[in-house]
């Protein structure tokens, strides 16, 4: 798989550079500072930097984002480089490292650590112009409109540089993957900005207690915005398993659901799509089947119609998931007819988990291990009748074009 191949190594390079990008920051703030540091600050900051670091936000997706917008802000305003730069290495690290629900590789979470040091480092020139427009003048709004212009500097930098990061780990367009990091946790960055203006802003008054108090405040709205997405995780996983209930039933059905649904995520993000538009298109693809359960007739391959329209039926009564059940109801339509919808993100969705299920089906009868690609320039003529199909192919070509049967069969953790 040579273009899985080529991201790997993208995303290895950019990992080694990150993280030697981490180490000479240290390194320097060391030499240059060490006789004047402050402990004091020093550790209260790199405190502050592990627990913002420790709630870390899970994306629907599976990727891993620390958000310290509100202390990185408030650190680089108020403190000396050195002490920013030591608290949110030392901080950062034992953050990630102790983080339960990370699972990456310690070199890989070395680099963003890295890499959020290189968002310190990049605007720390700009800090020192803010604070010297701040200090004597915390009322003027001059001097708060450029806190607050620097505090979505901050932000956007922060946010661009993920986007990069998995940019090069997944392959696609660094303006989509800058648009699927954003949308869902968009609001909390505005959180963290609006705090880390409010902590500088009452720091001369309240000193150390204002940066704690704030702080705390952002945070426990952090972990009230993760305690959401393990909810919804853990209705992800009892869908899973109602899945796997239904292809127990299904001879050669087993792992179908996940790898459509995998494929139509990545195939998904690929075209920009995030946040509601993604998560709709997952759970449609891991219920598209769901009709099939307990009617043998459903499971029968001369009627889709019919186990999409029970399917449907069963997705529509499932709250947080209703909004799949238009995706359920028209997969099993024919091309020209899903292209007629007047709702483009519908029209997406449902030609993603089709052109995903079809390519599935399409993998598990080859006999031999060949190259996705095959499949994708022989067995798709309709989708390229249309140019809203076209894209969908096209996608999947780009992510899974390279491919083999077995690459894709391991989405489902099926062995070959």
């Amino acid at each position: 798989m040579i273009q899985a191949r080529y991201s790997r190594l993208r995303h290895l390079l950019f990992t080694l550079v990150m993280a030697a990008t981490g180490v000479g920051i240290i390194v320097t703030a060391l030499v240059q500072a060490w006789d004047g540091l402050d402990f004091v600050s020093l550790i209260l900051l790199c405190t502050l930097w592990i627990l913002a670091t420790y709630l870390g936000v899970r994306l629907g997706g599976g990727d891993m984002v620390y958000i310290d917008a509100s202390v990185g802000l408030a650190a680089l305003v108020l403190f000396g480089s050195a002490e920013v730069f030591l608290a949110a290495a030392v901080g950062g690290l034992i953050g990630v490292v102790s983080n339960p629900r990370e699972d990456s590789l310690f070199l890989e979470r070395a680099a963003e650590v890295s890499r959020k040091l290189l968002v310190l480092a990049v605007l720390s020139p700009s800090a020192h112009v803010v604070s010297l427009a701040v200090v004597g003048n915390l009322t003027g709004l001059a001097a708060q409109a450029s806190l607050l212009v620097f505090g979505l500097m901050y932000a956007l930098l922060d946010l661009l540089t993920l986007a990069l990061a998995q940019s090069l780990r997944s392959g696609a367009n660094i303006a989509r993957e800058l648009i699927r990091v954003s949308r869902p946790i968009a609001l909390v960055y505005v959180g963290h900005v609006s705090t880390g203006v409010v902590i500088v802003l009452l720091f001369d008054s309240l000193g150390y207690v204002a940066l704690l108090a704030m702080t705390a405040l952002v945070l426990m709205m952090q972990n009230n915005f993760n305690l959401l997405l393990r909810i919804r995780t853990a209705y992800q996983e009892t869908i899973q398993a109602l899945v796997h209930a239904v292809e127990l039933q299904l001879p050669g059905e087993e792992g179908h659901a996940k790898r459509v649904a995998d494929l139509s995520a990545r195939a998904g993000r690929y075209l920009g799509l995030s946040g509601a538009s993604l998560e709709r298109v997952g759970y449609a693809a891991l219920l598209h089947d769901i009709g099939k359960i307990g009617d043998e007739r459903c499971a029968e391959a001369g009627s889709p119609d019919e186990h999409a329209r029970v399917g449907a039926e069963i997705v529509e009564q499932i709250p947080f998931v209703s909004l799949a059940a238009p995706v359920v109801l028209r997969h099993e339509d024919r091309v020209a007819d899903i292209c007629t919808a007047d709702d483009n993100e519908l029209l997406t969705a449902v030609l993603l988990v089709k052109a995903a299920s079809r390519l599935d089906r399409a993998v598990l009868v080859q006999t031999e291990d060949s190259p996705v690609g095959a499949i994708l320039s022989s067995d798709f003529d309709d989708f390229r009748s249309t140019a809203a199909g076209m894209r969908v192919v096209n996608a999947l070509y780009a992510i899974a074009g390279a491919w083999t049967m077995s690459d894709v069969l391991s989405l489902g953790g099926v062995e070959t």
